[in-house]
């Protein structure tokens, strides 16, 4: 049942990615971000949010038992990185 439920969050995030156009404006000069404040950046709810976070593919800091930072330089880097690989991907079908 898990890997079902995986399958869907990766799609899902995937699928928000490849809709992006990256812009610094999205970060304001933040140091960090919440969970919540990178699912409305990316365009997802925050259940899948949370599920992105716990793949371990950018930094995060847990402030509390139940509170978790996302440091943004390591996801400004890892969005960027999906971003650019969406558009070759979409250059390498069309062509």
């Amino acid at each position: 049942m898990e890997i079902i439920k995986s399958r869907c969050h990766s799609k899902c995030v995937f699928s928000a990615i490849s809709k992006l156009e990256y812009s610094d404006e999205w970060f304001f000069d933040k140091i960090l971000i919440s969970v919540k404040e990178m699912s409305e950046i990316i365009g997802v709810d925050v259940v899948t949010a949370y599920w992105l976070v716990k793949q371990d593919w950018f930094e995060v800091a847990r402030v509390s038992d139940r509170n978790i930072v996302i440091i943004v330089e390591s996801f400004k880097q890892w969005l960027k990185d999906q971003i650019e690989k969406n558009k070759t991907q979409g250059e390498q079908k069309n062509a």
